[in-house]
């Protein structure tokens, strides 16, 4: 929930990192990639509650990070 300059620098890199590879693979590199994605779970309720307003305030793109509760998760 933290928006500092390291965080930014890092989602900036990481989100310029995925741009790159899609560029790369869309002129036919093979590439050793899956974006599968990665599911962090909450280990006490104050975690979960952080969570989910990290993912309601920052407002980053549905595909890039979304919370889910414990049902969405296990479906």
């Amino acid at each position: 929930v933290d928006d500092n300059l390291p965080s930014r620098l890092s989602l900036a890199a990481f989100l310029y990192g995925l741009q790159h590879w899609e560029h790369l693979i869309g002129q036919g590199r093979e590439l050793i990639w899956n974006p599968c994605g990665v599911l962090q779970l909450a280990r006490d309720e104050a975690q979960e509650t952080l969570q989910s307003r990290l993912a309601d305030t920052m407002a980053f793109p549905h595909d890039f990070l979304r919370y889910l509760d414990a049902h969405q998760a296990g479906q």
